[in-house]
């Protein structure tokens, strides 16, 4: 996660999710939901959808503990936007990983 000038920002304790869904408006969820976890940390978390079929265009986003979509969180008692809201994913038969980063920005008000 970072701050509106670009530094990272450490959280002490902080759970994200996500999932992939077939469509850009975020409807049609078609995978379990994943859980990034923080703690302590700024630097980079990940996790990985497996046994994807290749023609498919996937759509991952950050969503809440039920799957829904989400365009922002609050940890630590500040507020975070999800800045890429539906990332389209197209997996080709050349290249089987396709990486997705999802960027939290605090931004002071």
């Amino acid at each position: 996660m970072i701050d509106e000038d670009g530094n990272d920002v450490e959280i002490s304790d902080a759970t994200i999710y996500v999932a992939l869904f077939a469509d850009e408006g975020g409807t049609q969820k078609i995978s379990d939901i994943k859980s990034i976890k923080f703690t302590n940390t700024s630097e980079p978390q990940s996790v990985k959808f497996t046994d994807l079929e290749v023609d498919p265009t996937y759509y991952v986003f950050e969503v809440d503990e039920s799957g829904n979509p989400i365009h922002e969180i609050n940890v630590d008692g500040k507020k975070f936007l999800v800045t890429n809201y539906g990332i389209k994913i197209d997996l080709e038969p050349t290249n089987k990983e396709e990486y997705a980063y999802f960027t939290n920005l605090y931004s002071v008000n």
